[in-house]
C-alpha cells in the first residue's frame, strides 16, 4: 500500500496520477476514448507511465469520418528504450481507415519514454482499445 499526496492510502495499481477508465479499471484511459485493455505484465505498477503513453498516442490520434460506436484493438510491445515493435491490429473495427488511423497514432507517438528503470522486464506488451 502507498500513501498519496492527500495522505490517503491507495492500493497497488491505484497510484495517484493514474486516470483510470470509466469502469474504475486502474489501467487508464485517454481523452479520445482509448483505454488499456491489458498489459502482458500484471505487476506493471507505473500509472504515470500509462498516462503519459496514452497522452502521446492521443496527441497523434485523428479519428476518420466513421460514425457510430466503432472500436479497434491494437497490440504493441514497448522496448526498454521506448521504441515500439510488433504493432498490429488484434481486433478490427471493420473499417480499414479507422484501423489504419489507430496504428498510425501509436506509430507516430513512438518513441515513447523509456520504461521505468525499476521495471525489471526488457519489454511491456500493451493491448489498447481505440474508440
Amino acid at each position: 500500500t502507498t500513501v498519496n499526496p492527500t495522505g490517503a492510502e491507495v492500493g497497488k495499481g491505484d497510484e495517484a496520477g493514474r486516470r483510470g477508465s470509466p469502469t474504475a479499471s486502474p489501467l487508464g484511459t485517454s481523452a479520445f476514448g482509448s483505454e488499456v485493455a491489458g498489459l502482458d505484465n500484471p505487476d506493471f505498477i507505473y500509472g504515470y507511465y500509462i498516462d503519459r503513453m496514452l497522452q502521446l498516442i492521443d496527441n497523434n490520434w485523428t479519428r476518420p469520418g466513421v460514425t457510430g460506436r466503432v472500436r479497434t484493438i491494437v497490440h504493441f510491445r514497448i522496448l526498454r528504450n521506448g521504441q515500439i515493435e510488433d504493432l498490429e491490429i488484434v481486433e478490427t473495427s471493420g473499417y480499414s481507415a479507422f484501423d489504419i488511423a489507430a496504428l498510425r497514432a501509436v506509430q507516430n507517438a513512438a518513441p515513447l519514454p523509456p520504461l521505468p528503470a525499476s521495471y525489471r522486464n526488457p519489454t511491456l506488451g500493451v493491448n489498447l482499445i481505440v474508440r
